[in-house]
């Protein structure tokens, strides 16, 4: 069980770097990119350095009845936060094919 936990876990850390990169080429401004695209890839790298060393340290400290309530306290403001935006639903299955590409051109350079 834990190991078919951990693969749908990959499964959705491999597939996030890519559509985060995608998104911020196509949303972000030129001259934010390198900015944003570095923050990205900081977290991507240090979380799996950190992330277990948070872990042990809460399970060391709280029992597992608190580090539950949080998990769920975190999981209700996330669904209160999506409701609230208005964003839910945006996507729809028939418009998700129908992303269009980046187009990346190069910068001329005045003389």
């Amino acid at each position: 069980m834990l190991l078919a936990a951990r693969l749908v876990m990959s499964l959705g850390t491999g597939i996030s770097l890519p559509l985060i990169t995608n998104i911020i080429l196509e949303k972000a401004p030129l001259e934010q990119r390198g900015a944003m695209l570095g923050i990205v890839s900081l977290v991507t790298c240090a979380a799996p350095a950190i992330g277990p060393v948070i872990g042990g340290m809460l399970k060391n400290h709280f029992p597992p009845k608190f580090i539950l309530i949080g998990f769920a306290g975190t999981v209700i403001m996330d669904v209160v936060f999506v409701a609230l935006s208005g964003n839910v639903g945006g996507a729809s299955p028939r418009t998700m094919g129908r992303m269009r590409p980046v187009r990346i051109r190069p910068r001329s350079h005045a003389a």
